[in-house]
């Protein structure tokens, strides 16, 4: 938690003087606990105070915590509508889906055993007052990405569970947010770039560096991000002891107890969490491959822009995410009735029978050079971009080795009728052999 405390303190000194830039001073005397603080503190107060109940308990204390904190600390920097809320008597949710759910979550993220059980408690912290459906998605996001982070998951594998929610919009680069990134206290407009922010990291300090460089709404974007990094990565003590000091005594003490309540609570993580992101059923996963698409789509755009220096690696970390996970593409066939038994020996242009009148084969592509390529895709609708055939899921995997086996292909390509990717031998082989390693 002191994660997301440490990023907001960095960030507060930049909300409203903006830096685009990495290298700015991590502290400077005017560096602060804003409200993102003094809300992860009250989140995980209430949550220890109501450890074991019910939810209509936890929401009550969540009110109650939220507003002592809030009331003893009103110069913090909240927003309008929940200044307001914090006096209100009886107070209610307001249907917002500001970031305020979002940057105060993170306790939830080191509190219990499942992602199941992540997803419901920041429900519940988000409702109170955000119980906008973003306002509630929000919560959960950094909250998922907290619990991954400490289950041992990827980055790959928390930037991907993340892009169920907020879609394409989580494969951008940083350079590609920073020049036109503006003010948003959204949780559609900052929590990707806080996942983003820690996806491009190489180390806790390096993350909040990052969510600061956005810009806008800077202390609020470092605290999420923040949160995440000290999952994933540690938290330097240097940094832990100094988030501390700047915090004052109660806030501090609070901080303490939390650190303490973890210690003295189960709660590891639980076994089967992959599976709960994991693809479903025979054809799901099939639907990460939009992941695929998107990035495509987003390169040949900058393609048509007349931009050179494009970054394609985004591509290979998602295969290798997809083909990690089980994924699959669409591949054209030519066969007759009787669809053979077994596929696991299939090689492009080999035909099978399953009787007297029937028989399979993988179809080819050829270019203007009279090259042979094997097509795959990504989807459906993809594959209707083509001339009509039949079709079968095939593992990502498996379709790459088929085109490495054949040494009359030259290439496997991706979308061929669409945002196509091709990759050619020496690539398919380097990308199998950093599977295999």
């Amino acid at each position: 938690m002191l994660g997301a405390i440490f990023g907001d303190i960095v960030g507060s000194v930049y909300e409203r003087k903006n830096t685009k830039r990495e290298d700015f001073p991590l502290l400077s005397k005017w560096s602060h606990p804003t409200d993102d603080s003094m809300m992860t503190l009250a989140v995980a107060r209430a949550l220890m105070n109501t450890w074991g109940r019910s939810d209509d308990e936890i929401r009550a204390e969540l009110v109650r915590s939220m507003q002592d904190l809030g009331r003893r600390y009103p110069n913090a920097g909240y927003g309008r509508t929940f200044a307001g809320w914090l006096y209100e008597k009886n107070p209610l949710p307001y249907n917002s889906f500001g970031n305020g759910s979002a940057m105060r979550v993170s306790p939830v993220g080191w509190l219990y055993q499942t992602l199941e059980d992540t997803l419901h408690a920041a429900a519940l912290t988000a409702e109170v007052s955000h119980y906008h459906p973003e306002g509630i998605k929000g919560a959960q996001a950094i909250a998922a990405s907290v619990f991954l982070a400490r289950a041992g998951a990827t980055k790959e594998e928390i930037l991907i569970y993340a892009a169920k929610t907020y879609g394409e919009s989580m494969f951008r680069k940083l350079e590609e947010i920073r020049p036109g990134y503006k003010f948003d206290v959204s949780c559609q407009g900052s929590v990707p770039e806080a996942i983003i922010a820690f996806y491009e990291s190489e180390d806790y300090e390096d993350a909040v560096r990052k969510a600061v460089s956005i810009g806008g709404d800077s202390d609020t974007i470092a605290c999420m991000a923040g949160a995440i990094a000290e999952a994933f990565y540690g938290m330097p003590g240097k940094l832990k002891k100094k988030a501390l000091q700047i915090l004052d005594p109660y806030c501090a003490e609070i901080a303490g107890q939390f650190r303490q309540f973890c210690r003295e609570h189960d709660r590891s993580v639980q076994e089967g969490w992959r599976e709960e992101i994991a693809p479903k059923g025979p054809y799901e996963s099939l639907k990460n491959n939009w992941a695929i698409e998107a990035l495509l789509d987003r390169i040949y755009q900058k393609r048509e822009k007349g931009e050179t220096d494009i970054n394609i690696l985004p591509i290979f970390s998602i295969l290798h995410f997809c083909v990690q996970e089980g994924g699959e593409f669409l591949v054209p066939v030519d066969f007759k009735p009787g669809f053979p038994t077994s596929l696991s020996e299939i090689r492009p242009g080999d035909t099978y029978t399953a009787g007297e009148d029937a028989a399979f084969s993988l179809k080819h592509i050829v270019d203007n050079d009279d090259n042979l390529s094997l097509p795959v895709f990504t989807s459906g609708s993809e594959f209707e971009k083509g001339e009509p055939a039949s079709m079968i899921s095939l593992p990502m995997e498996q379709c790459m080795q088929l085109a490495l086996d054949a040494d009359y292909l030259k290439s496997m390509v991706i979308n061929p009728y669409g945002n196509c990717f091709i990759m050619d031998r020496e690539t398919l082989k380097r990308f199998l052999d950093l599977i295999h390693s």
